[in-house]
C-alpha cells in the first residue's frame, strides 16, 4: 500500500469509529485533513473500498456528496478564475464542477479526454488546407496576441474543425431537454458523448478545445444562452453551440435581445472572465435542484457558490 493511501486510510478509519461521538463531519479534524490532502473522491472510494468491511463502507459512502461539495469549493478557490484566456484554470474548473453529477471521475482521465479532442481538432484544422506556420497552433508558449492577424477565412476552416469534433465525432447536440438533467451540465458526461448539452456546458466545452489550441475565443455571456466569440484585430465572429455551433451576426443578437425584451448592453458582446462561467453554471444547477425539490444541494451549491472570489 502507498504511503499516501495508508494516510487516507488512517483518517477514513478515524472519521468512521469517531462518527458516533462526532456525527457532525465538519467537526471532526480528521475530515478537514482529508480534505486538506487534495485526493480526489474517485481515488477515496477505491481505497474504501478496498479496505473496509461493510459497515464501514456504507457509512463513508455515504460522506461522498459533502465531501465533493467541499473539495470542490476548496479547490475552486485555488484556481485564478478572472481571466479570459488560460485554458488550463478552465479545464480544471469545468472538471470540478462536473463532479456534481460524475463524483468518481478523474482529473487525469479528464485532461486526457480534453487533450485528445483539442489534438484532433488541431489535425482537421491543418487538413483543411492551412498553410500557415505551425507555430500559430503548436506552441503552447503563443499568446493568444500572436494570432490575431489570423484571417476570417481562417477563423471559418478553425470553427469548422471544432463544430466537426463536438458534434459529429461526439455526436453532442443541445436541446432543451438538457436543463433539468444533471448530467447535461458536466462536462465528465458530454465527453461520453451520451447526454444533449446545456448552452454553457457546450460553449465550456467548445472554448476548452478553442484555447488549447491557442484560438482567440472567448465566451460571451449573453442573457437566455451563452455564446462564444471569436475575436481578432479584423475579424467578429459569435457561434451558438447549442445550435450546432452555428456562426450569428451581431445584427442577429441585437434582434434576439429586442424579442426577448433585454436592453441592448454593450457587456453582453463582450468577452467575459472565467468566473463568470463558474457562477453562471452553479445558478443554473441551483436552479435544477431547486425544482427538484432537493433542498440539501441548493443548500451546498449555495456554499459552493461562496468560495468563488468575487
Amino acid at each position: 500500500m502507498k504511503e499516501r493511501d495508508e494516510k487516507i486510510r488512517l483518517l477514513l478509519e478515524s472519521i468512521f469509529y469517531e462518527s458516533p461521538e462526532i456525527p457532525d463531519l465538519y467537526e471532526n479534524p480528521h475530515y478537514h485533513h482529508l480534505l486538506q490532502s487534495g485526493v480526489s473522491w474517485a481515488e477515496i472510494y477505491s481505497i474504501i473500498d478496498e479496505y473496509f468491511t461493510a459497515d464501514g463502507r456504507l457509512y463513508l459512502r455515504g460522506i461522498e456528496e459533502q465531501f465533493i461539495f467541499d473539495y470542490a469549493g476548496q479547490e475552486l478557490a485555488k484556481l485564478n478564475l478572472h481571466v479570459r484566456h488560460k485554458v488550463s484554470e478552465l479545464n480544471r474548473a469545468a472538471w470540478l464542477l462536473g463532479l456534481i453529477a460524475a463524483p468518481h471521475s478523474t482529473w487525469k482521465n479528464f485532461q486526457m479526454g480534453t487533450d485528445d479532442l483539442a489534438e484532433l481538432v488541431k489535425v482537421r484544422f491543418w487538413r483543411n488546407g492551412i498553410q500557415t506556420s505551425p507555430a500559430v497552433i503548436e506552441s503552447s508558449s503563443v499568446n493568444p496576441d500572436s494570432i490575431m492577424t489570423l484571417r476570417e477565412e481562417y477563423a471559418v476552416l478553425a470553427i469548422e474543425a471544432i463544430n466537426s469534433v463536438i458534434y459529429e465525432t461526439l455526436g453532442l447536440n443541445g436541446n432543451d431537454a438538457a436543463f433539468s438533467n444533471p448530467d447535461s451540465h458536466s462536462l465528465q458526461a458530454l465527453l461520453l458523448g451520451k447526454f444533449y448539452g446545456t448552452p454553457l456546458s457546450l460553449s465550456t466545452l467548445y472554448l476548452i478545445l478553442a484555447q488549447k489550441n491557442n484560438l482567440p475565443v472567448y465566451g460571451v455571456n449573453m442573457p437566455r444562452h451563452f455564446l462564444i466569440k471569436w475575436e481578432s484585430s479584423d475579424t467578429e465572429i459569435f457561434i451558438n453551440p447549442f445550435k450546432n455551433g452555428v456562426v450569428v451576426s451581431r445584427q442577429d443578437l441585437y434582434k434576439q435581445l429586442y424579442e426577448q425584451n433585454y436592453p441592448i448592453h454593450q457587456q453582453f458582446f463582450e468577452p467575459c472572465y472565467y468566473d463568470t462561467m463558474v457562477k453562471r453554471n452553479i445558478a443554473n444547477l441551483t436552479i435544477l435542484y431547486r425544482n427538484r425539490g432537493d433542498d440539501r444541494k441548493v443548500s451546498l451549491l449555495d456554499s459552493l457558490a461562496r468560495n468563488i472570489p468575487v
